[in-house]
């Protein structure tokens, strides 16, 4: 089982970016998974989170309390939730936009994931496609197709995620599951 939290602000598709990774796990690759989603109330801005748990098992609890890994695009989603991830876990968050202090019991990984601007979110999923298991990089692409068809910007960004982690040398992740 993989515990995953997205968080950042309104207008950045973190909730979009959790819907496409669950798709991905349950429609391409027959899994379970479930994604859930919390949001401010002002329409951009305000603060997001996306909460995605992938297993080969049934999920009988969709609520995470301490994530495997939490990906973050804004500093505001770094003071919030900080806390829900585990002792250990991984950190990846934006090199530009978010601040982690030393108390933060994590591997991190910063990544210049906002600079593809509204594509970060796609980006994002590239960046965890190439380090975890989460699921297949193909699986993403074909919900990217449903989704968005061949607008090749999403392919770009996807592609972007997926060459930054061997661009900075990262070998994959073993969490979760």
């Amino acid at each position: 089982m993989l515990k995953l939290i997205f968080t950042g602000v309104g207008g950045q598709g973190i909730i979009t970016a959790g819907i496409i990774l669950a798709e991905a796990a349950v429609l391409e690759e027959g899994r379970y998974a479930t994604q859930s989603q919390s949001y401010g109330a002002e329409a951009r801005g305000g603060l997001t989170r996306t909460d995605i748990i992938i297993s080969n098992r049934e999920v009988l609890y969709p609520k995470i309390e301490q994530a495997h890994i939490l990906a973050i695009l804004h500093q505001r989603g770094y003071t919030a939730h900080t806390g829900t991830l585990r002792p250990g876990g991984v950190l990846i968050f934006d090199e530009e936009a978010v601040n982690v202090d030393d108390k933060t019991d994590a591997r991190r990984i910063p990544m210049p994931i906002l600079e593809n601007g509204r594509g970060a979110n796609i980006t994002l999923l590239g960046i965890l496609c190439a380090l975890t298991a989460a699921v297949d990089p193909e699986a993403v692409r074909k919900i990217l197709h449903r989704r968005y068809g061949e607008d090749s910007a999403n392919y770009e960004a996807f592609d972007r995620g997926l060459s930054l982690v061997s661009e900075r040398g990262l070998s994959p992740l073993l969490v979760g599951f």
